[in-house]
């Protein structure tokens, strides 16, 4: 294991034990908080959506949600 691979796994530890990621795959119903600036207004927006692909790497994980 190298170096990069070992801070991004003590990193997703740490991350991981404050705050639990769902599992969840391709074909689910989430609901995503989005922060929304409005001039120099700043909310948050809930979004439902179906999760129509994910991406597993490491930090830089990502999903989409139609």
């Amino acid at each position: 294991m190298n170096i990069i691979q070992q801070l991004e796994a003590e990193q997703i530890a740490r991350l991981s034990a404050t705050r639990p990621i769902p599992d969840f795959i391709p074909g689910d119903t989430l609901r995503v908080a989005v922060n929304v600036v409005e001039g120099e207004r700043r909310r948050v927006q809930n979004f439902e959506g179906v999760c129509i692909a994910r991406s597993n790497r490491g930090l830089n994980s990502n999903f989409t949600v139609r």
